[in-house]
C-alpha cells in the first residue's frame, strides 16, 4: 500500500489475482446481498427463510474468496452483513 492511499483503503494483490480495493469488494458484495434479499422477500414462501439467508451469505463469501484469494474474516463478515 502506498503512502498516498487513505488509511481505510486496503488493497488485496496476489500474482494470481488482480488488485482490488478491499472496501470496494465488500461494498459491492453488500449491495448484491441487499438486492438478493429484496428478491427473496418477494418469494418468501418458496423456500425456508433460514436457507435463503444462508445461501445469500454463502454466495457473498464465495465471491469474496474468488476476488481476494482468502476467506473473509469474522470482522469483515459482520461489517457487510451486520
Amino acid at each position: 500500500m502506498s503512502s498516498t492511499e487513505p488509511n481505510n483503503v486496503k488493497e488485496i494483490s496476489d500474482t494470481t489475482f488482480q488488485t482490488y480495493p478491499l472496501e470496494k469488494i465488500m461494498k459491492d458484495i453488500e449491495s448484491d446481498t441487499e438486492k438478493r434479499l429484496e428478491e427473496a422477500k418477494k418469494k418468501v414462501h418458496a423456500q425456508p427463510v433460514g436457507e435463503v439467508l444462508v445461501s445469500i451469505m454463502q454466495k457473498g463469501a464465495d465471491e469474496f474468496k474468488e476476488k481476494t484469494g482468502r476467506n473473509m474474516t469474522y470482522s469483515e463478515m459482520r461489517q457487510m452483513y451486520g
